[in-house]
């Protein structure tokens, strides 16, 4: 009876400590999953610029009048006016002046009158008037359309900072 209840004893040892030998992997392997997350957000995070939250940013350039500064317009996603199937353009669109605190503030006011006259203009296109030519014909253009909106000054050109045709 002394040798069954010895057995029985080293059975719930072993019983026990393979469960201890599983939480303590479980432990372990939590820490190194934390770990590894922690550092991956953490390098993540030091690599990505903050990008400014004014929407106006003062050009390096100079005109013969003046510093030239731009007016950010923020993202546009258009339908373009493919026949077919559908295309759609994602830009980003800077607005190029020479510096006048009028002007930017003008700007700033009409913003979304802008936004709808460049939807209105682009919305016109289809995905072949984007090329290299037809790209600067559109910036006349909208350069044209905006500058019929203001009245404290023109602006001098029309930037794309990103362009997507998809």
């Amino acid at each position: 009876m002394a040798a069954e209840n010895k057995v029985k004893k080293d059975i719930k040892e072993k019983k026990g400590s393979k469960a201890i030998l599983i939480v303590v992997g479980i432990v372990v392997g939590l820490v190194l999953v934390g770990a590894v997350a922690f550092g991956a957000y953490y390098f993540a995070a030091k690599s990505i610029t903050p990008v400014a939250s004014t929407t106006e940013s003062v050009a390096s350039s100079k005109d013969s009048t003046g510093e030239v500064a731009t007016f950010e317009l923020d993202e546009f996603l258009i339908n373009l006016a493919d026949e077919g199937k559908p295309r759609y353009l994602k830009a980003k669109i800077f607005i190029g002046y020479v510096n006048g605190k009028e002007l930017a503030a003008e700007l700033t006011t009409k913003k979304p009158i802008i936004r709808d006259t460049v939807n209105n203009v682009l919305r016109t296109k289809k995905s072949t008037d984007l090329s290299v030519q037809g790209e600067e014909t559109i910036k006349k253009e909208l350069a044209d359309k905006i500058n019929d909106q203001l009245t404290k000054g023109r602006i001098a050109n029309v930037y794309f900072s990103e362009i997507l045709i998809q």
